[in-house]
């Protein structure tokens, strides 16, 4: 060993530099600071460099992720420009460490994207709450309004046939707030995942049965045909109460937006070796692809359903969609103006017991 720490054992160039490594290397000498040896990815660089510069390009500031030998990584800035060097061209390259720098630009890249989604999340919830507001507040206003005209006996004390029919009015609105409120409690649940399934093992058809005997009020209230075509063999695993909500919910809206004397239609059937469909098919007004975008966000209602006598919260098919997938299974609608409206509900397939 000699005095500056170094050995004294000869070594080619060749051997101090691993030519394969993924790390730019060089080898100069120490009293000239002569370059003896450049490695593969060093050579690389420098060709690629030079072959812009040869083109005509002035690389001023070119990025460059490196390698160092133990794996970790570095980034650098890189300037080149071509010059003659004992009177040959030559090219003079200047490497800058900005490792810190991209680091530092990383973080605060990410800290801005924090502040855009915590400000979109501020919109989105301020929206929210409007159209919650809204909507609690016109059934609430026909409540007091109705109520203030019995209390207060406003059209006389001989007026019963009105009174009574206020009194039903007051129902009527009471009853699409308690819905209203409960439409936004399951939201908020399955949203906060805080619905927890109890699934079991049912027969498709039985279970659609009674989806149709509890939504035959409606049903019969629109004089509607309702007609079923199922598989009796088929079988899945849900839980039986969010599977009639969501059926329910689906025959609601179908009964909701097909004239009087039309027709809904409630089928099962193996759509492939993955899933199971059960869709709800009506022959009333339809939608466009824009109602469709429209329907699926909560308190959506397309235009054209706002005039319709039965009311609604505009809830119902985003529960849907977050319940089926919930479940596992994909929510598909299919729909043309004017002829009709289909949904399916893609339930998984069961294995066999």
């Amino acid at each position: 060993m000699d005095e500056s720490g170094f050995g004294t054992e000869p070594f080619t160039a060749a051997s101090l530099l691993p030519l394969g490594s993924p790390a730019p290397m060089i080898v100069c000498a120490r009293e000239s600071g002569q370059l003896l040896r450049a490695n593969l990815a060093a050579r690389a660089l420098l060709r690629a460099m030079m072959d812009r510069l040869t083109s005509g390009d002035l690389i001023e500031q070119v990025e460059a992720s490196l390698h160092r030998p133990d794996g970790s990584g570095i980034e650098v800035m890189l300037a080149a420009n071509s010059v003659w060097y004992d009177g040959q061209p030559a090219v003079l390259v200047s490497l800058t460490d900005i490792t810190g720098l991209k680091r530092r630009e990383s973080e605060l890249a990410a800290a801005k994207q924090h502040l855009l989604d915590a400000e979109a999340a501020s919109r989105s919830k301020s929206v929210f709450l409007a159209e919650i507001s809204h909507e609690l507040r016109s059934p609430l206003n026909a409540i007091l309004g109705f109520a203030e005209i019995i209390r207060d006996r406003h059209l006389g004390d001989q007026a019963l046939d009105r009174y009574t029919e206020y009194a039903g009015l007051i129902h009527n609105a009471g009853t699409l707030l308690l819905s209203l409120i409960n439409d936004l409690l399951d939201l908020s649940k399955i949203e906060a995942g805080k619905v927890n399934l109890q699934l079991e093992r049912f027969a498709v058809a039985a279970l659609l049965r009674d989806c149709a005997i509890l939504a035959q009020p409606i049903i019969n209230r629109r004089n509607l045909q309702l007609d079923l075509a199922l598989d009796e063999e088929l079988y899945l695993i849900v839980d039986r109460r969010r599977f009639i909500q969501m059926i329910l919910n689906l025959l609601t809206n179908a009964a909701k937006f097909t004239p009087v004397a039309g027709r809904v239609l409630i089928s099962a059937q193996q759509l492939d070796a993955q899933y199971i469909a059960v869709m709800v098919n009506d022959n009333g007004i339809g939608m466009s692809a824009d109602d469709i975008v429209v329907a699926m966000q909560p308190f959506g209602q397309v235009a054209h359903a706002l005039n319709l006598p039965e009311d609604g919260t505009g809830l119902g098919l985003p529960i849907v969609k977050s319940l089926i997938e919930l479940h596992g299974g994909r929510f598909v609608v299919d729909s043309i103006p004017g002829s009709g409206t289909t949904i399916a509900l893609l339930f998984p397939t069961i294995g066999e017991d």
